[in-house]
């Protein structure tokens, strides 16, 4: 006869999830506790070796991963995730770990020879040591950048943002081209400089960074031409 003891293997807890359309990913604590609660539930308390047997079976053979066999299936008729038309939903899978937001501006400052700002992030954290764009919390930070570079505003207009990805959270940046004067008595500051797309230096840049100085030299290369 056997030791009546339910069992809840991977091929158990699959049809039992789709058997009574268990809600919840059974990783969980919660959902696990309510499948080892079905699984009490219907072990019997005859022939236990051979239900359990048949169990594991039938999530090995028919009641698989992907297209699991239904039709060939004992348990069609009684089966919830079945009669739903849903049993590939269940189990329910791992829910995706959300990933942070972040959210930057980044303004590409172009002078008169179409040369953008750029400065040399610090060699520690983010970036460390490549050359990037200024970032901004906010629009109306911008003229305190320029005044600290000596720069006179011109005809700005925002470019489509872009999404970068790190492992641990998103970057969402939203770059703005802004055309600039320069003062003829500004001293250069140290780790600032005028990247001129036309002939470009060769310099350690942040991949984002490459993307959007690329998309600047296309909208300032279309405005000359138009």
């Amino acid at each position: 006869m056997g030791i009546r003891a339910p069992i809840l293997d991977g091929n158990v807890k699959r049809v039992l999830a789709r058997f009574t359309a268990q809600e919840g990913y059974p990783g969980e604590p919660k959902v696990a506790k309510q499948l080892w609660a079905t699984a009490e539930r219907f072990t019997p308390h005859s022939r236990v070796n051979n239900y359990t047997q048949a169990m594991m079976d039938l999530g090995a053979t028919l009641c698989t991963r992907s297209k699991p066999s239904c039709l060939l299936c004992p348990l069609e008729r009684s089966c919830e995730a079945h009669m739903l038309g849903l049993e590939t939903r269940y189990p329910i899978p791992k829910p995706r770990k959300t990933v942070p937001q972040k959210r930057t501006l980044m303004p590409m400052l172009a002078n008169e020879d179409g040369a953008i700002l750029l400065y040399r992030r610090p060699s520690s954290g983010l970036w460390g040591g490549l050359w990037s764009l200024p970032e901004l919390d906010d629009f109306d930070d911008l003229q305190h950048l320029a005044t600290q570079h000596a720069l006179q505003l011109g005809e700005h207009h925002e470019l489509p943002g872009l999404i970068h990805t790190f492992s641990h959270f998103q970057l969402s940046i939203e770059p703005w081209l802004v055309k600039v004067r320069e003062s003829a008595d500004h001293v250069a500051e140290a780790d600032w400089l005028w990247y001129n797309l036309a002939t470009p230096p060769r310099l350690g840049l942040a991949a984002p960074v490459k993307k959007l100085l690329k998309h600047a030299a296309d909208v300032l290369n279309a405005g000359e031409s138009s």
